[in-house]
């Protein structure tokens, strides 16, 4: 394969094969990671504003209760004024 300190061409087209398809194949991890990000990250702030809405609602009529229970209202603070 090593001519000298030539190389040959069969392992120059495979040094860049595999260099193209190293990059490419991390090139398309990050795309994947950054669009899985932006839709946890939404779904968490959509998911955060339906149970805010429902918190209000439930004021509104007076029925909500003293100890909200835990599950989609995690991070929400509630007051009672």
């Amino acid at each position: 394969m090593f001519t000298g300190r030539r190389w040959s061409v069969r392992l120059r087209l495979t040094l860049i094969a595999v260099s193209m398809t190293v990059v490419s194949g991390i090139a398309l991890i990050a795309i994947a990671t950054f669009s899985v990000h932006g839709l946890a990250g939404s779904f968490k702030t959509e998911e955060a504003a339906g149970a805010a809405l429902q918190s209000v609602h439930l004021a509104k009529r007076g029925q909500l209760p003293s100890v909200v229970p835990p599950g989609k209202t995690d991070g929400m603070q509630l007051l009672n004024c």
